[in-house]
């Protein structure tokens, strides 16, 4: 909930500088492992902000993952591991600021053949880097090189 609080502003400033959105509704929805893709592929766009701290630095980008994974672009803040996970501009965006997050927030809101392109940019990319044919084969190529030494 920190983070929801810190970056309520920008949110609120782009609901206020926009007026797109009068449709969009806000709920919250009880978590269950057989509902989370189903839920997650209804996203229009995942968000994935966070403070520049310590905390956050540390923290895994596994909701990023998550989305990309179901075809859905991403905005982040390019802190930590999200500034790996996410290329800026293909898969989604990075925002820092307040008025980086309106802008690009504003952006695939108003156009949905780029939110549609990067959600693909982003299933692709979670193909060729985090899936689990890749990652199982270079666990097993550390462990394998692991007990010839």
């Amino acid at each position: 909930m920190l983070y929801i609080k810190i970056y309520f502003e920008h949110l609120s400033s782009l609901i206020a500088t926009t007026n797109q959105l009068d449709d969009i509704s806000i709920a919250a929805i009880k978590w269950t492992g057989e509902s989370e893709v189903r839920e997650i592929q209804n996203f229009d766009i995942g968000i994935m902000p966070l403070p520049d701290e310590p905390f956050a630095r540390g923290k895994c980008g596994y909701k990023l993952i998550q989305c990309m994974a179901c075809g859905v672009p991403v905005v982040a803040s390019p802190i930590g591991a999200n500034a790996e996970i996410v290329r800026d501009g293909i898969e989604g965006f990075w925002a820092s600021s307040q008025a980086d997050w309106v802008f690009v927030l504003t952006r695939l809101i108003d156009d949905s053949s780029l939110r549609t392109n990067m959600g693909k940019a982003g299933r692709e990319r979670v193909e060729s880097a985090y899936s689990l044919n890749v990652i199982a084969s270079k666990l097993e190529g550390l462990l394998r090189s692991v007990t010839k030494s």
